[in-house]
């Protein structure tokens, strides 16, 4: 719609837009997090990363790469952000299963060969696929998008295998950690999972 048929003339449309970069007025940044709370979400962080590094080194020393970016990303909503929205289970473990569905999809749909233009292509739609098939089904999880990149980064192909391990195996442990872990802790901010 044109800034004429809203009535906004073009000027004060872009002072608008721009003055929204600088925030909400009188918005603050959460408080920092206290003593407690940063040594229960570097156990668990440390805890479920061991257990995923360790079971990968056994199953496939040359597959550590496969688990690193999405799960230390989930590692800090799950464990420093409990309680919100995208750290819930059903966002952890479905937003990485599709984001690693989408990738491996992505992935051998375009035969990615040593064109660097098709993995950049495969790239970007890989993560904005999973993206929106996440936010459509309820289970936003940012890295789920990281679920999604890596078998299109990667050198070789990567077999449809990943979709369980790592992706759907990894979820699991870092929801199941975050269970047990997080409601050791007496801190109410500290409950999880709001819900399944």
């Amino acid at each position: 719609m044109s800034d004429a048929r809203q009535g906004v003339a073009p000027a004060s449309w872009t002072a608008a837009y721009v003055a929204r970069w600088q925030g909400v007025a009188g918005k603050l940044p959460p408080p920092r997090s206290n003593c407690v709370e940063i040594a229960w979400a570097m156990l668990a962080s440390f805890v479920s990363i061991l257990i995923l590094a360790s079971a990968t080194f056994l199953a496939n020393p040359d597959a550590l790469l496969l688990i690193t970016p999405a799960f230390a990303a989930s590692a800090v909503l799950l464990y420093a952000a409990p309680q919100a929205p995208f750290s819930q289970p059903r966002s952890c473990v479905v937003g990485h299963l599709v984001g690693a569905v989408v990738g491996m999809m992505a992935r051998k749909l375009l035969d990615l060969g040593p064109s660097a233009g098709a993995k950049t292509a495969a790239s970007a739609l890989s993560v904005s696929m999973a993206t929106g098939l996440m936010m459509a089904l309820g289970v936003t999880h940012p890295p789920g998008a990281a679920s999604a990149l890596v078998p299109v980064l990667l050198d070789a192909s990567p077999s449809w295998s990943y979709v369980a391990f790592p992706a759907l195996f990894g979820s699991l442990v870092m929801v199941a950690v975050a269970v047990v872990v997080n409601n050791f802790s007496s801190l109410q901010t500290r409950s999880y999972p709001l819900y399944w």
